[in-house]
């Protein structure tokens, strides 16, 4: 069973809705193009990856 910060990782919808926004971004060849929603989508993904590092340190 995984801990809880990495469960939220393979359930959360909003992670998901981004990675995947990055992914066809990405295949498209669209980052420049797209800057402000790439920036959008890699902070939101940053900020749910540093999340659970600080649960993980924490211990959860």
């Amino acid at each position: 069973m995984l801990n809880k910060p990495c469960e939220r990782y393979e359930s959360d919808p909003i992670l998901d809705t981004s990675m995947r926004s990055l992914k066809k971004t990405r295949d498209e060849g669209r980052f420049t193009l797209d800057a402000l929603e790439v920036s959008i989508n890699i902070r939101t993904v940053l900020n749910d990856l540093d999340g659970m590092l600080i649960g993980v340190r924490q211990g959860f």
